[in-house]
């Protein structure tokens, strides 16, 4: 088999990582759903996407999505009731929830109290991001990246956690699944740089990035200390063909990644929604964990996996975990 000779070394082009580990067939190891209430953020495309038409064939009581653009929404339930036809005889078991997370707090709980009208939540998968794009602040005047892949799920999280834990008292092994990368290694040395959260170009536009998938690791970390009763984890979806770095600015980084881009190192979105179509739905995972592809606890940083040391900062995880409730205080739940 052939290798790639690119400094540095990776494994043989033949191998694909994300089945090395743990093999995972969604059609043979998702159990049944049914009775189970699924959230998604970032449905419309790529591994959100992916995620929510493998999930829809396990007989979910019905899972809402997100993503900003409605016909796209439509889009992706016709996909699911050409897939599964017997979805078309239930029309509310999938619903769209238009919703950009880099807007304001007040539209995101509107978005939300506009559509999700459930009594119980089984799963939330905080999936939507951006990477690496053009300099730019939230609606709240937020670095936009930090601001959406992180802040814009806290919130979400924070409108959704009580029903969340009412729905793990009644038995149900509710899930919090955070979809954060290998780019968590490019966060700034002191990982989040709380006196520069409002500044659209603060660090370098790949260090803002880091900064932001540090903060969802943290975020699940912190989540797993306080409400146990809810299994929170995140997850690195590994090397995925997506549409994620189409408005990413040009860097050796990226450059690097797209040079692997037709190598079995980079996988289909079906593919690179496994790890957290597993993290959602596997009966074998711990609480406060990232894991790569698929189910794999990482080891020190290499060329393309590992998880940085400052994710295992407490000190870190609860200085957040306390700006954010202190930002998020008087937001009124649904």
């Amino acid at each position: 088999s052939s290798t790639i000779t690119t400094k540095p070394e990776y494994p043989p082009a033949t191998s694909d990582i994300s089945t090395a580990i743990m093999p995972f067939n969604p059609a043979k190891d998702i159990p049944d759903l049914s009775g189970k209430v699924i959230f998604i953020t970032g449905g419309t495309a790529g591994i959100g996407k992916a995620a929510v038409l493998a999930l829809a064939a396990f007989n979910p009581t019905r899972i809402y999505f997100t993503g900003r653009n409605s016909a796209a929404g439509a889009a992706v339930i016709a996909e699911a009731q050409k897939l599964h036809p017997s979805l078309s005889s239930s029309p509310w078991s999938l619903i769209f929830i238009q919703c950009d997370l880099a807007s304001s707090r007040e539209s995101i709980r509107a978005a939300l109290a506009d559509k999700f009208d459930s009594s119980r939540l089984d799963i939330f998968i905080a999936n939507a991001g951006i990477m690496a794009i053009p300099e730019g602040l939230t609606a709240e005047g937020f670095e936009v990246q930090f601001g959406t892949n992180y802040l814009g799920h806290a919130v979400l999280l924070r409108l959704l956690r009580p029903l969340m834990l009412r729905t793990a008292q009644e038995g149900s092994q509710v899930r919090f699944v955070a979809v954060s990368s290998f780019g968590h290694t490019m966060a700034p040395p002191s990982g989040i740089e709380f006196d520069r959260l409002r500044m659209p170009d603060a660090g370098t536009k790949w260090q803002r990035y880091g900064q932001s998938k540090l903060a969802d690791i943290l975020l699940g970390k912190s989540m797993a200390k306080r409400y146990p009763d809810i299994t929170s984890v995140s997850v690195h979806p590994g090397l995925v063909k997506t549409e994620l770095g189409g408005r990413a600015e040009r860097s050796p980084y990226l450059m690097m990644m797209e040079s692997l881009r037709w190598t079995p190192l980079y996988k289909s979105p079906e593919k690179g929604a496994h790890n957290l179509l597993w993290a959602a739905t596997t009966a074998k995972l711990e609480s406060g964990k990232y894991y790569e592809p698929v189910g794999k606890l990482p080891g020190k940083p290499n060329s393309y996996s590992g998880m940085a040391a400052i994710c295992d900062d407490e000190e870190l995880a609860d200085r957040l975990w306390e700006w954010t409730e202190k930002e998020l205080n008087g937001l009124d739940l649904l």
